[in-house]
Order: C-alpha cells, then structure tokens, then sequence
C-alpha cells in the first residue's frame, strides 16, 4: 500500500511543479510584453475596396508580423479627404 501512496504522492508533486512551471511561464512571458496602439493615415484609389476586406492580410503578409507577437484588433474609419480639416491629407497625397 506505501509504494501505491508513494506512486500517487510523486505523480501530484509532478502535476504541481509543472503547473507552477507552466504559470511561472506565463507570467514572464506576459512581464516582456509592451502595447501600442499605432495609427495609419493612407489614401488609396476608389476602386481598391474596403480596406476593412484586406488590411489584416497586408499585416500578416509583411514584416510588421515578424515583429509583433499578436495583432489584437483593427480599426478602419473612412475619412473625407476633401474636408477642410483634412487638407494636409491632399497636400501630402500630391508629395
């Protein structure tokens, strides 16, 4: 009986040390981790299509994906280029 209560004592303090391990993993992993929220102003031509439909393959199709560990949301927002506000967005689509 002592070497199956042995047996069943090593195997929980295995399943322990790994599970602790595991999260002490975790954790590190998460402690290098940096956020950033970075915005991307571009023109395109009309007839290119919603870049909602495409952006998230241009991400992971460049190298912007060798450098992030995870993209975590993607906003697209049309933006009227011909508003007064925006000038600078046709002063530079013109450079």
């Amino acid at each position: 009986m002592d070497v199956i209560n042995d047996k069943r004592w090593q195997d929980n303090s295995d399943g322990w040390v790994k599970t602790m391990n595991e999260s002490k993993e975790r954790k590190e992993k998460m402690e290098r981790l940096e956020a950033y929220e970075v915005t991307i102003t571009f023109t395109q031509d009309r007839g290119e299509g919603d870049p909602f439909d495409w952006i998230q393959d241009a991400l992971d199709d460049s190298a912007f994906k060798e450098k992030a560990v995870k993209i975590l949301a993607t906003d697209v927002s049309p933006l009227d280029i011909w508003s007064d506000d925006n000038k600078w967005m046709r002063d530079a689509s013109q450079s």
